[in-house]
């Protein structure tokens, strides 16, 4: 059988402003043309078939006109929803589409599912397996061993193929090759919806057996671990860091014992570029080609254009970005949060500018700098000026103003140098000693204050009142800055369905709200500060 192997199309997708969808349509018209030209025996989608979970109807309709093109084609389609479709969504009329060889799994109930289809070899059994999470299977498999992110897709595939069992697998996860992380891309958004790091991710080890492994979720097309487990990437440029990449559908030989995967390169619409120099030169009629297509220009001129963008888009209508690298300017390294951490604030401020212009700051510039710092000063002043006419608050406000001086200037140096432990000391104290300073206006009583802090017994009757009337609030505030109470709850929320989980989370927000008014109701001798004014 020739399979071929898509995933992330992303319908629907917008990049900077910029609509993809005639992009789009012009990709899958070359996915026909190639189904036709090679034979396709079948089409696997895996998963971000739409780029959001509510697409717009135009995205719908393209979708549309796609699967019913495959299926005047007889072309069986094996589609499983990824994390930014709308498994219940995908789902609709899942049934009925079957009929027409069009296999749907949007949600995942209890095992991957299941499509059988004849070739020159007998049965070829395909397993469908959408994007899950670990409480997800949780919750379908309640008597699973569920740990993390691979044991999950473990429990979820149940029995992996027996020898001589000609199997596929299609799913959507973030996969390990010999414990290294595939190569993503801007366009991938994993931080918002799965973590990259290998905690949650899976081994491709658990898919042994398997004819051929066909993942989505990576937009770099790329084998992971061996040549049968591969990813597809996204057919188009979804991100300007992807610029000059190039795409392909991945062509599958499946045999009767084994898959050679082919790549069939695509061609886009408008090719993404990256192009680097002054704007006369990017713009000069003797050097465009292909105006037509997306690009991302790096300026090299030594101060900012007029207009730069308007002159672009003159030669480039489809410029998506400009940003500016002054001809000598440095490239930030690799590790630059290593490189700048302990230096003082006018350093940095010093080797920035350096970086990003290609050359120093001037004495009339550091002399700006100066003032910047005197800025901080002036802006604190008057913002504990306004917070009433009283002299503790101008104190309040010189003393937070005084302290991000010398933070700035050296005092974060030294505290990026010395254990954790004392920098939680050091805020914990200018806390406290910044509140006591704005809660109390008499400053005879500010000065006793301050002096029964540090002085006495550290323990006393008074001590003993407060700790008896208030112990329960210091044992729940006590267990609330540890992570003990997330971790209850996400053992807790991974047996519940996902709307029990919300509405549980919006009864305890709307009760804390409640709480948090009836203090300041019952509090009613001590008014909001503001509104004392």
């Amino acid at each position: 059988m020739n399979l071929l192997h898509l995933a992330d199309l992303h319908l629907g997708k917008r990049v900077n402003g910029f609509d993809l969808l005639p992009d789009q349509r012009y990709i899958l018209e070359q996915v026909l043309d190639l189904c036709t030209a090679h034979n396709v025996q079948a089409v696997a989608l895996a998963g971000d078939i739409y780029d959001t979970a509510l697409p717009p109807a135009a995205a719908v309709l393209l979708l549309d006109w796609f699967l019913t093109e495959l299926a005047h084609r007889n072309i069986p389609v094996l589609a499983i929803a990824g994390n930014h479709d709308s498994a219940e969504r995908l789902d609709y009329a899942a049934g009925l589409l079957s009929n027409q060889q069009v296999y749907l799994a949007g949600q995942f109930t209890s095992a991957p599912r299941r499509v059988i289809l004849q070739d020159e070899f007998g049965e070829l059994t395909f397993d469908l397996l959408p994007f899950v999470r670990p409480a997800t299977v949780r919750h379908c498999l309640p008597d699973a061993d569920i740990r993390d992110e691979d044991s999950a897709i473990a429990a979820a595939l149940g029995p992996l193929p027996t020898v001589g069992e000609r199997r596929v697998l299609i799913a959507h996860q973030m996969v390990l090759g010999g414990g290294s992380l595939p190569t993503c891309s801007g366009s991938e958004s994993v931080a918002a919806d799965v973590n990259v790091g290998t905690v949650q991710a899976v081994d491709a080890a658990r898919f042994t057996g398997y004819l051929y492994t066909a993942l989505g979720h990576i937009h770099r097309p790329q084998q992971v671990g061996c040549p049968t487990v591969r990813y597809a990437g996204s057919p188009l440029c979804y991100s300007l860091d992807e610029s000059g990449a190039q795409k392909s559908a991945v062509l599958v030989h499946i045999g009767a014992n084994g898959a050679e995967p082919e790549l069939l390169p695509l061609r886009p619409l408008h090719a993404m570029r990256h192009l680097t120099g002054p704007l006369n030169q990017l713009t000069a009629a003797d050097t465009v080609t292909d105006a037509e297509d997306y690009i991302w220009a790096t300026l090299t001129d030594p101060t900012p254009q007029p207009d730069a963008m308007a002159m672009l888009r003159t030669a480039y209508p489809n410029a998506m970005r400009l940003d500016y690298r002054p001809q000598g300017a440095e490239i930030l390294p690799a590790d630059t949060a290593q490189s700048v951490r302990g230096k003082p604030f006018a350093s940095l401020f010093e080797d920035f500018f350096t970086q990003m212009n290609g050359r120093p700051l001037t004495v009339a510039q550091l002399r700006e700098l100066g003032r910047q710092l005197l800025n901080i000063a002036i802006v604190w002043f008057l913002t504990g000026l306004w917070h009433g006419a009283s002299w503790n608050f101008v104190l309040w406000g010189v003393y937070y103003a005084a302290l991000l001086l010398l933070e700035k200037t050296f005092l974060l140096q030294w505290l990026d140098r010395v254990p954790a432990v004392v920098g939680h000391i050091y805020t914990c104290l200018c806390f406290i000693l910044g509140w006591v300073l704005f809660a109390i206006t008499d400053f005879g009583k500010l000065g006793a204050y301050l002096g029964h802090m540090f002085s006495g017994a550290f323990f006393d009757s008074g001590a003993a009142y407060l700790l008896r009337s208030f112990w329960l609030v210091l044992v729940l505030a006590v267990i609330g800055c540890t992570s003990l109470p997330r971790q209850l709850w996400g053992r807790w929320e991974a047996g519940m369905k996902p709307a029990v989980s919300d509405g549980l989370r919006t009864v305890w927000m709307v009760l804390v709200l409640l709480v948090s008014v009836a203090f300041l109701v019952g509090d009613s001798y001590n008014p909001f500060l503001y509104f004392r004014f």
